[in-house]
C-alpha cells in the first residue's frame, strides 16, 4: 500500500546539506542509510490516500495564492515511542501555522485516514534525520556528532509537492507545485 504526502522539498543548498548528514549519521554511527528514494523535505501532512483530482485543484489554487517564504530550523530534536526520530526542528512560526490550516482544512473532506499527528493541534514540522534502528548508542554518537554543528538555518520555501511512498518502488515525488513568483 502507498502512503502518501503533502510535502515541501528543501532548496538545493539544503537539499544538499541534509543528504550530507544523513551521510555522516551513516558513516559515523552506523545507522541505516534513510529509505530509498528519501527526499529532504518536511511534511504538511501524510494520508493513506486522497481524492488527487480534488487535491491537485486545491495545490494549484494554494501556490498561485502564495509566494515563496522563509522557514527556520531551530536544532535538533527527537521523537520518542516505539520508534525513536531524530530530525531538525522546523520553527512554527504563525504563517505557517496558518498556511497548515489552510492545507488541513481544504484537503480534509477528500483524504483517507489523514495521520492525527499531522492535525493541526498536534502538527511539529521537522525534517528526519535518523528513523531507523535509532538505540541509546546511536543517540549518543548522533548528539557527539551533530550537538556542535550550527543547525539553525533559514530556508526559502517554494513548493508544496505530492510524495508518495511505495514499498516496492521507495519514494518519489508524484508532482511538485511551485509558489507564485
Amino acid at each position: 500500500m502507498a502512503i502518501r504526502a503533502v510535502v515541501s522539498i528543501l532548496s538545493e543548498l539544503y537539499y544538499a546539506q541534509v543528504e550530507a548528514l544523513w551521510d555522516l549519521l551513516e558513516k559515523e554511527c552506523g545507522l541505516p542509510t534513510m529509505q530509498e528514494g528519501s527526499i529532504p523535505h518536511f511534511s504538511w501532512q501524510i494520508a493513506d490516500d486522497y481524492d488527487a483530482d480534488e487535491l491537485h485543484n486545491d495545490l494549484q489554487l494554494l501556490v498561485k495564492e502564495t509566494g515563496a517564504f522563509e522557514v527556520a530550523t531551530n536544532g535538533l530534536g527527537v521523537f520518542t515511542g516505539d520508534r525513536l526520530v531524530i530530525y531538525l526542528q522546523v520553527v512554527k512560526t504563525p504563517q505557517l501555522a496558518s498556511m497548515h490550516q489552510v492545507l488541513w482544512k481544504r484537503t480534509q473532506p477528500y483524504s483517507t485516514d489523514l495521520s492525527p499527528l499531522y492535525a493541526p493541534n498536534a502538527w511539529m514540522p521537522h525534517i528526519t534525520l535518523a528513523s531507523e534502528d535509532v538505540d541509546v548508542n546511536a543517540l549518543e554518537c548522533i548528539m557527539r556528532k551533530l550537538g556542535e554543528r550550527e543547525l539553525n538555518w533559514k530556508m526559502n520555501v517554494d513548493n508544496f509537492s505530492i510524495v508518495v511512498q511505495e514499498e516496492e518502488r521507495g519514494g518519489y515525488v508524484h508532482t511538485k507545485y511551485k509558489f507564485r513568483s
